[in-house]
């Protein structure tokens, strides 16, 4: 029997609660530049969506808000209320020269971060989360590999790693640092 998807919940019915939920947010501090972050991506969807139209681009003032608060307090370079989120918000919603002269001056500041990087390397507030906002910004990773067992003990493996992406973006700058990796594992 075949299944098919149907929406639960009634999109006329939604409408109005999403403009009520919109409308009580207005009146919330928004003192941190994470804050104004949460507040664009949520106005930008909503307006996307058509549920809650944003004329006078509440949401692209919140984001200029942000970046402005971003450069003028400083921050974590983290996924997490740092300056890589604010990088993949402005990456992900807003387009053209102010958009890319914004990402740039983030990257910028992400790139001098990784010289002598010994923090953490998870999503929320390492090296994985820079990498969220670097594909969010055309990079691109590519690590292929084979492996043979030569005895049961040991391994043989050849990879070749490829980046590339926009020369002046956090990762593409990296794209002419391809890699051949040869591998041997002995297991005892």
């Amino acid at each position: 029997m075949a299944m098919t998807w149907s929406p639960i919940i009634d999109r006329a019915r939604v409408a109005p609660v999403l403009a009520d939920i919109a409308a009580a947010i207005e009146g919330h501090p928004r003192a941190h530049h994470s804050d104004l972050v949460d507040y664009a991506v949520f106005r930008s969807y909503l307006d996307a969506d058509g549920a809650v139209p944003d004329p006078e681009d509440r949401a692209g003032e919140a984001l200029i808000a942000a970046i402005e608060l971003l450069a003028q307090v400083g921050g974590t370079p983290s996924l997490y209320g740092g300056a890589a989120r604010i990088g993949w918000t402005v990456s992900h919603h807003a387009s053209g020269e102010d958009a890319d002269a914004a990402c740039k001056a983030i990257d910028e500041v992400l790139v001098r971060q990784l010289d002598g990087w010994t923090r953490d390397y998870d999503l929320i507030s390492g090296l994985v989360g820079f990498g969220v906002y670097a594909l969010e910004r055309g990079a691109w990773i590519v690590f292929p590999r084979a492996s043979y067992f030569v005895t049961d003990g040991l391994r043989v493996r050849l990879g070749y790693l490829a980046v590339g992406g926009d020369r002046d973006h956090l990762i593409g700058q990296f794209r002419d640092n391809d890699e051949v990796v040869l591998q041997l594992r002995y297991s005892f």
